[in-house]
């Protein structure tokens, strides 16, 4: 009897345990997932004039205009000044965490049962296997839904690596676009990086341009998880059943 009732008392904790682990789980996604929402109104709001890191001492007694508050004024100052228009991919990995989250909880959940419903209540049979190749989506790979410790490395390498290549890119790039921003275009990063490829490693614009380019298209796949080629061949596929489609159907 003992064991019996220390038996139930264990497995009555294991499953609270198990449901706080998950309660806390939600609560972390659902607070990265606001703070994505807030650091898009901060940096889609940011005034030159608000007091901030970067603005002099005699700003400091004008009006916030930023929606996000002081808190937002200073957090997209900071942000702009350091980065530049890239500081938009920090609204891009907080996104692409959610989505990550959801996605996994999604397949582990078969969809909720919608691809059955939508296959039932229409009667096509193209909505059975609609899960199995429906838009791209991160985490396509095996290996990397196995491991959630490499697919964080994959996803902050490739964040990384975006980003400086992006700072990079709009230093060399797009002059045009620093009138609403503290530093300049490619920000504080974007500007040495642009200085290091220019005048330490003697390369040209065009080929500066080319570079950072490339680095951007390689770390995307590590960010999203997306393949090129997988991309390019599910495109080619396509306009292959497109164009051919008459063509068989009359053989």
């Amino acid at each position: 009897k003992k064991m019996g009732k220390h038996n139930q008392t264990y497995n009555f904790g294991t499953k609270l345990s198990q449901k706080m682990i998950g309660l806390l789980n939600e609560l972390r996604w659902l607070f990265i997932g606001a703070f994505g929402l807030f650091l898009i109104l901060a940096l889609s709001t940011h005034n030159l004039n608000d007091a901030a890191w970067s603005v002099s001492t005699s700003q400091e007694n004008s009006q916030i205009q930023n929606s996000a508050g002081v808190l937002g004024a200073w957090i997209s100052d900071i942000l702009l000044y350091f980065f530049g228009n890239s500081a938009w991919w920090f609204v891009g990995l907080l996104l692409v965490l959610v989505w990550q989250n959801f996605w996994h909880f999604w397949r582990e959940n078969d969809g909720f049962g919608f691809y059955a419903f939508l296959s039932e209540k229409f009667n096509l049979k193209y909505f059975e296997n609609l899960k199995n190749y429906a838009f791209l989506s991160v985490n396509t790979s095996t290996e990397i839904e196995n491991s959630r410790w490499t697919s964080r490395l994959y996803l902050f390498g490739g964040f990384i690596l975006i980003l400086v290549a992006s700072c990079t890119l709009e230093a060399l790039q797009f002059h045009s676009k620093a009138a609403n921003l503290p530093f300049t275009s490619g920000g504080l990063l974007g500007n040495e990086m642009a200085k290091l490829l220019l005048h330490k490693f003697h390369l040209s614009y065009t080929l500066s341009t080319l570079l950072s380019l490339v680095i951007i298209f390689i770390a995307w796949q590590l960010f999203s998880g997306m393949s090129w080629l997988s991309l390019f061949e599910k495109i080619g596929g396509s306009v292959d059943k497109y164009l051919f489609k008459d063509s068989n159907n009359n053989d």
